[in-house]
């Protein structure tokens, strides 16, 4: 019942969305909508299923409708408030003269979903050049936010270098607003995929959005952001999943040969590889046969994907699901020499999130 469940939410969802399955899973009596909804949640695919059943690909009980309208109002109204608060933190980085590239969030959102209020998400991304780190922390303490964890001055060197973001948070009346994550690389730093933003300032241009100067991802720039952010772990859930296939969908014709090249210049075409089997897999979407054909290459990352076909289920012991992503971090990097420096940063990363922040 749980792969049939799993099956048929994201057949809906990606159905709303346009996008074909390999295989469609239909509704059925048997349904249990308890566990339907827990998955919506769990997943974060709940705007993307509601508009499925208004379209009347789905009928749904009434008193499930009811219950799941309401979450996705709430969801939509904080999707745009969240919006807005990136407008304004980069009004005031512009004012400061930092440039910024958003990704994720509502930039994904609008750029492949073509509407905010589709996409759940729940905390503000931007990628900035290290250089100006200590003035962006000032921004973000005169706009009432505060760090997550404060770092002690001893261990800044170490954290920066194991480490991609800084973590702050805004509060009104002890209830938590905004979470915002100010990036200084992107990828997966124990796998040695720390991307600067000289690097993904490439597949970028400049636009206005809103009156607000801003840095916009091309095409490709979207999919191998999202793509490194998404292949970083055993459990894909179907949104991260959805995201890849609305941007495919949505965004195209992509320049695969370019995402290619700068994966390879990235450390990520495992990465790349492993985002396309799960496509293919899963949806009937427009992607060119020499593409597809790349995966035949790579069988030692097809078999570690499709061992884990149940999309965000796995509900493991800290120490195994540790063991799994060193696992995962080992068989996902280019060369040799990246899984040395992976068993490095392993040890360095969990050694401060163990001992000093008790994560």
């Amino acid at each position: 019942m749980s792969e049939i469940s799993y099956h048929f939410v994201l057949s809906a969802c990606a159905a709303s969305m346009g996008i074909s399955m390999r295989q469609q899973c239909k509704e059925t009596k048997e349904n249990n909508w308890a566990h339907i909804v827990d998955i919506l949640r769990q997943h974060r695919v709940r705007p993307l299923f509601l508009k499925a059943c208004m379209s009347g690909r789905v009928q749904i009980p009434h008193e499930y409708e009811v219950k799941l309208r309401k979450e996705v109002a709430d969801i939509q109204k904080s999707q745009l408030l969240f919006a807005q608060q990136l407008l304004q933190i980069l009004t005031q980085l512009n004012k400061a003269s930092i440039s910024a590239i958003p990704y994720k969030g509502s930039v994904l959102a609008q750029k492949a979903y073509h509407q905010i209020g589709l996409r759940e998400f729940g905390d503000i991304d931007f990628i900035i050049d290290k250089i100006n780190l200590q003035k962006v922390g000032s921004i973000m303490s005169k706009m009432g936010y505060k760090m997550q964890k404060q770092i002690p001055e001893i261990l800044k060197p170490l954290f920066l270098f194991v480490n991609i973001e800084f973590n702050y948070q805004k509060f009104r009346d002890n209830n938590l607003l905004f979470h915002v994550e100010p990036h200084w690389s992107i990828g997966h730093s124990r796998a040695y995929q720390k991307i600067t933003y000289n690097q993904v300032k490439v597949l970028s241009k400049q636009v206005t959005s809103c009156g607000v100067d801003m840095l916009e991802l091309s095409n490709e720039g979207l999919y191998i952001t999202t793509c490194i952010h998404h292949m970083r772990s055993f459990q894909y859930t179907l949104k991260e999943l959805l995201d890849l296939a609305t941007i495919v969908q949505h965004c195209s014709p992509l320049n695969w040969e370019l995402v290619f090249e700068t994966a390879k210049k990235w450390n990520a075409y495992n990465s790349v590889i492993a985002s396309l089997i799960l496509l293919n897999n899963n949806f009937d979407l427009a992607i060119p046969p020499w593409v597809t054909s790349k995966i035949k290459e790579s069988l030692h990352i097809q078999s570690i994907v499709l061992k884990h076909k149940t999309l965000g289920t796995q509900k493991e012991p800290i120490v195994r699901r540790v063991l799994h992503t060193v696992r995962h971090d080992l068989a996902f990097a280019d060369s040799t020499t990246i899984r040395i420096m992976i068993l490095i940063r392993t040890l360095l990363h969990y050694t401060i999130q163990f001992i000093f922040f008790k994560r």
